[in-house]
């Protein structure tokens, strides 16, 4: 009886001692798997954020472009309003004297 009870008592310990080391080494591949699976998800996070601040920064430099083409169209196109301005003053100009010098003779 005995050493029935002690064959008993070896035998739970080696259960146990054995359920120990596989509940350790469950928390342990728990716990490199997490890692793993953070620096995934990272890496993704990453690239993500990557990839969104290089079309950020194109679109920036599209806008850019596009805002001096804008600008040069309304130049380009108040110049010629200018112009046209200026040139209708020469002409009203040119015909006031010739109507002067018509007045004159």
């Amino acid at each position: 009886e005995k050493v029935a009870r002690k064959w008993m008592a070896t035998s739970l310990a080696r259960g146990f001692e054995g359920w120990r080391e596989n509940a350790t080494l469950q928390r342990r591949n728990k716990a490199v798997v997490s890692k793993i699976v953070t620096r995934m998800v990272n890496r993704t996070s990453i690239v993500a954020f990557e990839s969104w601040r290089i079309n950020a920064a194109d679109q920036a430099r599209r806008r850019g472009v596009l805002d001096q083409v804008v600008r040069r169209m309304m130049h380009a196109s108040l110049w010629g309003a200018m112009e046209r301005w200026r040139e209708g003053c020469e002409e009203v100009g040119r015909m006031r004297r010739g109507t002067e010098k018509g007045a004159r003779k």
